[in-house]
């Protein structure tokens, strides 16, 4: 249960459209986030209006898009919090990770919209995530060296994001669909 090698899946989107691997796990974890059951096959319509032009993909890279949500899925229910944004490894440079970071929020976002359209009532726990995400996703992460500082700085908003993804699935994705009624007969 693990994404699939970060550089090559970037290479095959390139060949196609113009979104890195961040962009697209973004929008695909943000509609999953907001309650997109993994099996509704809308999430294609939502990608191919965002990163095609609303054409449809190949079909070969449909087929391993399919295996990112349904990895992704898995990751948001593991019990051992498995879940984390698809950016570049620790060994790449911290500007491409933290340009991948931002990219992944603002895809989130998206996705989690197009998906949670009521979001003045969610509770004041995910308004205040998503209001953090907004900010997030506003920010330069550019730094200026790559020192520990900043590589922990780097760490604890990805951290917060992972988690604050995962709380937002927790909510409306493992929600009962049809609460028990209260009447007793």
């Amino acid at each position: 249960m693990t994404y699939p090698d970060y550089a090559e899946f970037g290479e095959i989107l390139a060949e196609h459209i113009i979104a890195t691997p961040a962009e697209v796990h973004g929008l695909l974890s943000g509609l999953l986030a907001g309650g997109l059951p993994v099996d509704d096959q809308s999430w294609h319509v939502h990608l191919n209006d965002l990163f095609n032009d609303g054409y449809a993909l190949p079909v070969a890279l449909q087929r391993k898009i399919e295996k990112l949500v349904v990895v992704s899925e898995q990751l948001y229910r593991d019990n051992q919090f498995a879940f984390y944004p698809w950016v570049p490894s620790d060994n790449d440079p911290l500007d491409e990770r933290s340009e991948a970071l931002a990219q992944w929020v603002q895809n989130f976002l998206v996705g989690f919209a197009l998906v949670c359209q009521e979001l003045s009532k969610a509770p004041d726990d995910i308004q205040e995530l998503i209001n953090d995400f907004n900010q997030i996703a506003q920010l330069s992460l550019e730094f200026d060296s790559e020192d520990e500082v900043n590589e922990q700085a780097f760490f604890e908003v990805l951290e917060y994001v992972r988690v604050g993804a995962m709380a937002c699935f927790n909510h409306y994705a493992l929600r009962p669909s049809n609460p028990a009624s209260k009447t007793l007969h």
